[in-house]
């Protein structure tokens, strides 16, 4: 297997970096890198978290109150998405972006720590007890709040 991945892989890459026990590599991007390829990772962010947040949401309130709980998940994510570059570009200017980089990343580790004291832990669904995925389209409330998502 580490013939056939040595052909694939990147002139950066050494043998002796596929001889490392790793479960993550990282890669630095250089600032250009991350600028172009913005877009990507925030659709990419934006469908993770979109995937995720409809149904913790849906398990968090009553069979009644499901599609008002998934409504309000939504709608966070399209506002955040949309002032995290201007207020980001302002914040970076105002103290720069060093600065701002740090602030952000000490909000998101006391984001993370709220989170996991103050939100329920579900446990995941096993293969069996997953509902079918059409049947999802036929519980109330969720047809709507996806054509409004999509719309």
């Amino acid at each position: 297997m580490t013939m056939e991945l040595t052909r694939a892989l990147p002139e950066k890459i050494l043998p002796r970096h596929q001889e490392w026990q790793a479960v993550v590599y990282v890669r630095q991007s250089t600032m250009r890198q991350v600028v172009e390829n913005r877009p990507a990772c925030a659709d990419r962010a934006c469908g993770l978290a979109w995937s995720l947040l409809a149904g913790y949401a849906r398990l968090m309130v009553s069979v009644r109150q499901q599609a008002k709980a998934m409504a309000i998940a939504m709608v966070g994510t399209p506002i955040a998405l949309s002032l995290d570059v201007p207020l980001g570009t302002w914040f970076g200017s105002l103290i720069g972006w060093r600065t701002a980089f740090w602030i952000m990343s000490l909000l998101t580790l006391i984001l993370i720590i709220w989170i996991l004291v103050k939100a329920a832990n579900y446990p995941g669904q096993k293969k069996g007890e997953r509902m079918p995925l059409l049947r999802i389209f036929s519980t109330p409330g969720v047809r709507p709040v996806l054509n409004m998502v999509v719309a």
